[in-house]
């Protein structure tokens, strides 16, 4: 089954960014306790490290917010997110792209589910 672009490699991605790119700001401490949010700073890294899969959409586009705001703050929007695309830092942590992922990882694991249980089916 073909795989749309990974979730997690973007988060990874996002997770570089705000680290190399950022300087680490913010931390995930704060990210965490955004109004939106209301998620352990562990589960902001280990979504930034690619670890995890979010949840609850909107913690993550609140994270992303934050993370789009500090760009803004450091004059980084218009610069290469890294060096694999030429993706503005302002696209990286765009919401819709990150709806429509999360849209699609979610159709993945269904479609898997639903392959694994056609497949115990047919076993019986």
């Amino acid at each position: 089954m073909s795989r749309t672009p990974d979730i997690f490699e973007a988060l990874r991605r996002l997770g570089a960014l705000k680290r190399d790119r950022l300087g680490g700001r913010r931390s995930d401490n704060p990210l965490s306790k955004t109004r939106e949010a209301k998620v352990s700073r562990d589960m902001v890294g280990a979504w930034l490290r690619g670890d995890r899969f979010p949840q609850r959409l909107e913690a993550l586009l609140a994270v992303l917010r934050e993370d789009r705001a500090e760009s803004a703050r450091q004059c980084l929007l218009d610069c290469p997110a890294d060096g694999r695309s030429r993706e503005s830092v302002a696209k990286l942590p765009a919401e819709d792209r990150w709806r429509q992922s999360r849209t699609d990882e979610q159709r993945h694991r269904m479609l898997s589910v639903s392959a694994v249980f056609l497949t115990l089916e047919r076993q019986r």
